[in-house]
């Protein structure tokens, strides 16, 4: 799986830090999975056993993607079916539990805000994330949204870390609020930051 992105140790560097802190890890904005396998082999490699969310829609539809500005980014089913083989022959040969729901992130959360079901010899609900990648829309509000919807089902001890945050005004837009919420900062990059709940 590739990845289009830089400053990958951050997210390497969070998915470490959630050793102890129940609940799914997620990534909005797939794509060519390449973030996705980065967090299950952090996962694998540090013998975490939690379940990974991947949310992105694909079908090439018009998306605003950063601020201010709708466009369409090649995000084909062709491409989704692609990931998806790699993604779960990766889990397959390393029994490990992948979700992939082909929404909008809104759609995801206005379907799931009450937790997601599992299906393990017995159902339950969970509704907690231990780790969180946001790296889908990269807009303020649509950022500020998503962050709304985790901020709450992050436990102490969790993180959540930002794709592409020279793309929009993340540190004079949103970095007091997430702060205000609980929220330290574990690592700035360029263009990823993570920050950790107190």
């Amino acid at each position: 799986m590739k990845s289009d992105s830089r400053e990958y140790n951050i997210l390497i560097n969070a998915v470490n830090k959630i050793q102890n802190v129940d609940g799914f890890t997620c990534e909005i904005g797939v794509r060519e999975g390449g973030s996705t396998q980065m967090i299950l082999n952090t996962l694998k490699n540090t013998q975490q056993n939690k379940i990974h969310i991947a949310v992105d829609p694909f079908g090439n539809i018009d998306y605003e993607h950063w601020e201010n500005r709708k466009e369409k980014l090649d995000y084909t089913n062709k491409m989704k079916n692609n990931m998806l083989k790699n993604l779960y022959t990766f889990c397959s040969e390393n029994n490990m539990e992948c979700l992939y729901f082909p929404l909008e992130d809104t759609e995801f959360f206005n379907r799931y805000s009450d937790g997601v079901p599992i299906y393990n010899e017995n159902k339950y609900i969970l509704n907690k994330y231990s780790l969180v990648f946001l790296d889908g829309p990269h807009t303020t509000k649509l950022v500020k949204d998503e962050f709304d919807f985790f901020y709450s089902k992050i436990p102490s001890g969790g993180v959540i870390v930002f794709d592409d945050i020279d793309q929009y005004p993340h540190m004079t837009n949103l970095d007091s609020y997430i702060r205000d919420k609980g929220f330290n900062i574990l690592e700035k990059g360029i263009c990823k930051i993570s920050y950790i709940k107190v």
